[in-house]
């Protein structure tokens, strides 16, 4: 649905536009990047605020055959198995719900160190860590991705997300109501 050769590679951006995603900078560093390695293409999946913006940025940098905004989508899942890697450029971000996703699809993940990154990457092991927030420390982590193999970075990513899976969540939830709730049995015979 892009119109792009299968030979081009896909990279996945999947976040709301607005100014914590950091997407200028992300945007900037993708237009240079694809400049030296035009098999790479960028989509970036979402809708907010920034979109005139953002989309205004892609062409001033001539890059609207290798950057897309593609708005909110049907089916986000076909983008995830149609991708290299996610990368994510945030300023601030909980334990996201994309990287999460992405993971469980097999894509590694690039991405700047925010609240749950630290939760969910193993830099080497299933994506690589963007050590900062400018156009250049996006530019360095996405030189490196394309360097590295992926092969058992999609393996690894598949793996790390088993411990955020809801039935092991909802396990552990009943395990600890039901020592809980042991625990008050056995305070009460006690005090009889």
């Amino acid at each position: 649905s892009l119109g792009i050769s299968v030979e081009r590679k896909l990279v996945l951006c999947v976040s709301r536009l607005t100014g914590q995603k950091n997407l200028p900078a992300l945007i900037d560093a993708f237009a240079a990047f694809s400049q030296r390695r035009p098999e790479y293409f960028l989509a970036i999946v979402g809708e907010g605020g920034l979109r005139s913006e953002l989309t205004d940025r892609v062409a001033r940098l001539g890059a609207e055959d290798r950057i897309r905004l593609l708005g909110v989508v049907e089916y986000v899942g076909r983008w995830y198995l149609a991708s290299e890697f996610l990368i994510s450029a945030s300023l601030i971000e909980g334990l996201s719900n994309a990287h999460l996703e992405a993971l469980a699809f097999g894509l590694p993940i690039v991405v700047t160190q925010t609240g749950g990154t630290q939760e969910l990457l193993r830099p080497g092991v299933n994506g690589v860590l963007i050590e900062g927030y400018a156009a250049d420390d996006i530019l360095r982590a996405l030189e490196s991705v394309s360097e590295a193999g992926l092969a058992s970075m999609r393996t690894a990513a598949r793996a790390s997300v088993q411990d955020f899976d809801i039935r092991r969540t909802v396990g552990r939830y009943e395990a600890l109501f039901m020592e809980r709730s042991e625990e008050r049995r056995v305070g009460k015979e006690c005090r009889s």
